[in-house]
C-alpha cells in the first residue's frame, strides 16, 4: 500500500491519519526494526521519520514528520506499507478506510482532509519479477502453481556435467534442469522467462514431493553456506562462485559436490522384459547416447496422484540405479565408456549393483518401498531380506499412496511421467532447450563426422559447449 501526496497546492512538512484495515489484513512487523513494516520514499520525504502504532479494531495510527521542519518534495508516493493477509482471509476486494487526516505546513498551520474509503485486493497468487536476464531464483513460503503461467517456467537442478578440472574452470560445466509445475513451499527453483517481466503465479495446495535438489535456500531465513562444496550464485543470468558465508532468505544458490565419480567397464547386454520397463543398477559408467530405442531415467519426485516423475539421462555414474524403458522382448547393448566428464544426478531410486540387500515393505521414517511390476511402480508385497543385486526399488512417502487403484485389489499402481529437461551452461547462462527427448544418430557413413547441438540441429563449426558427434556427447572447450 502506498501513501500518496497528490499534486498539493501547499507545501507540507508532516501528516497524520488513522487507517482501519479489513479483518484478516494486517501490517506485519519488520524483521529488522520489529515495528510495523513500512519505508519512506526518500525522493519525496528526504528528511522525515515515519511512526506507525497499532490500536484497537485493526486500526493503525500513522505520523510522518521532519525534525528540522523540511517539506515534502513534489508529489507521489511518500511511503510504502506492507500488508499481510491471513491464510483464511477471503479473496477479492475488501474495504479499508482512513479518517482524522491532518497535514502540517512549515508555519505549523494545519489542514484537515476528509477520510477516504479504499479497496484492499486479496489475490490467491504472488507477483514475481524476473530480471532482464530472463533468470531469477526463488524459494517461496507458499505452494505455487506454474502450470498455467504463460512465459515463465520453474526448474529444479537434478544433474550436472563436470570436466576433470572441476575447480579451475566453469566454462565447460553445465547443469540439468527439470521443469516443475506444482511447486511445494520451500522448494528452491530457478525461474526462466525469455524476456523477463512481472508474473502472477497462483498459490495452490501442493500434492507433489521433490525431496532433493542441487539448488539450496530457505523461504524465511538466511542459510549458512557449506564451504566444502562448490557454491555458485546467479549473476546477470550466469552462475559464478559464491564468496559469502550466508545466503539471503527467499533466494537460492547452486551447490555442487567438490568431486564426481567416473569409471569404465564391460558393456551391458540384456533383453528387455515384455512390459518394456525395468530397473537396473550397473557398477560401471554407461553411455546411452548411441542406443536406439532405449532410454534411461532417474526418479526426481512424485505426487499424490500416484505419478512418478522420471528425468531422462544420457550417461550414468557407477552404481547409479536407473529405470530403463524400451521395446518389450528386444535385446540391447549399452556401451561403458570412460569420459573426461563426470555425470551425476538427483535420484530417488535405490539399489546395489553387486550385493543383495534387505528391503522392508515400509520404513521407520514413513516411506513405502515400491518396485517395478509390469510397467508400473507397486508397493513391495512383503519384506525381502535378500533383494537381488542389480535391482531397484523406490521409497515413496506413505502419505502419497492411497489404497485403491486396481479393481479387486488394494495395490497402488504409480504411473510415470517425463517432465521437460533443459541443459544450462553455468558461466554464460545459455540455455540448451533440449528436453533430451532424442539424440541425433548418423544414418550413413557420410554423416558420421557431422556436428549437432543438443537441439538436434546440424552445425558447421562448433564453438564452446556440449555437442553430439558420431552419436556421442562431446565437450568443446
Amino acid at each position: 500500500m502506498e501513501v500518496v501526496l497528490n499534486k498539493p497546492s501547499t507545501e507540507y512538512t508532516a501528516f497524520q491519519f488513522e487507517l482501519t484495515l479489513p479483518e484478516g489484513i494486517s501490517i506485519p512487523l519488520s524483521e529488522k526494526s520489529k515495528t510495523p513494516d513500512a519505508s519512506l520514499n526518500r525522493a519525496v520525504a528526504p528528511d522525515h521519520d515515519l511512526v506507525i502504532s497499532q490500536g484497537k479494531d485493526n486500526t493503525y495510527y500513522f505520523i510522518a514528520f521532519s525534525r528540522n521542519n523540511s517539506v515534502f518534495i513534489g508529489d507521489g508516493a511518500i511511503a510504502t506499507v506492507t500488508l499481510k493477509a491471513s491464510d483464511d482471509v477471503k479473496t477479492g476486494e475488501l474495504k479499508a478506510s482512513t479518517k482524522a487526516v491532518l497535514w502540517a505546513t512549515p508555519e505549523e498551520e494545519t489542514a484537515k482532509a476528509d477520510g477516504a474509503n479504499a479497496a484492499v485486493t486479496v489475490r490467491n497468487e504472488v507477483l514475481i519479477r524476473i530480471s532482464a536476464s530472463g533468470k531469477s531464483t526463488l524459494v517461496s513460503g507458499k505452494d505455487l502453481d506454474f502450470s498455467a503461467v504463460k512465459g515463465l517456467k520453474a526448474f529444479i537442478a537434478t544433474g550436472y556435467y563436470m570436466p576433470d578440472d572441476i575447480i579451475a574452470n566453469l566454462d565447460d560445466r553445465a547443469i540439468c534442469l527439470t521443469r516443475v509445475e506444482d511447486v511445494p513451499a520451500g522448494t528452491p527453483v530457478l525461474l526462466i522467462s525469455e524476456n523477463g517481466g512481472e508474473f502472477a503465479v497462483p498459490i495452490t495446495t501442493s500434492s507433489t514431493y521433490y525431496p532433493a535438489n542441487y539448488f539450496k535456500g530457505n523461504a524465511n531465513t538466511d542459510v549458512d553456506v557449506d564451504p566444502s562444496r562448490i557454491n555458485l550464485q546467479l549473476i546477470n543470468g550466469g552462475f559464478d562462485y559464491l564468496s559469502s558465508k550466508t545466503y539471503p532468505a527467499g533466494n537460492c544458490y547452486l551447490q555442487l559436490p567438490s568431486s564426481a565419480m567416473s569409471g569404465t567397464g564391460p558393456d551391458l547386454e540384456f533383453t528387455m522384459n515384455e512390459s518394456g520397463m525395468m530397473g537396473y543398477v550397473c557398477k560401471n559408467d554407461l553411455d546411452f547416447t548411441k542406443v536406439e530405442g532405449l532410454n534411461a531415467y532417474t526418479v526426481t519426485g512424485f505426487d499424490k496422484a500416484q505419478t512418478v516423475f522420471l528425468t531422462r539421462v544420457l550417461n550414468t555414474a557407477p552404481g547409479m540405479p536407473i529405470v530403463l524403458i524400451g521395446t518389450g522382448g528386444k535385446k540391447y547393448k549399452v556401451p561403458s565408456v570412460q569420459s573426461s566428464t563426470a555425470y551425476t544426478y538427483i535420484n530417488m531410486l535405490r539399489g546395489d549393483a553387486e550385493k543383495a540387500t534387505a528391503v522392508t515393505k515400509t520404513t521407520a521414517d514413513g516411506f513405502t518401498n515400491c518396485i517395478i511390476n509390469n510397467g508400473v511402480f507397486e508397493p513391495l508385497g512383503e519384506d525381502n531380506s535378500s533383494f537381488p543385486a542389480g535391482s531397484v526399488y523406490l521409497p515413496v512417502p506413505s502419505s502419497y499412496l492411497t489404497s485403491a487403484a486396481r479393481a479387486g485389489s488394494d495395490i497402488v499402481q504409480m504411473t510415470t511421467k517425463e517432465p521437460e529437461v533443459l541443459v544450462l551452461k553455468l558461466k554464460d547462462g545459455s540455455v540448451i532447450k533440449t528436453g533430451i527427448k532424442s539424440v541425433v544418430r548418423s544414418q550413413s557413413p557420410a554423416d558420421d563426422d557431422a556436428w549437432y547441438n543438443l537441439n538436434g540441429q546440424r552445425i558447421d563449426t562448433p564453438s564452446k559447449g556440449i555437442f553430439i558427434r558420431n552419436g556421442q556427447k562431446v565437450v568443446v572447450r
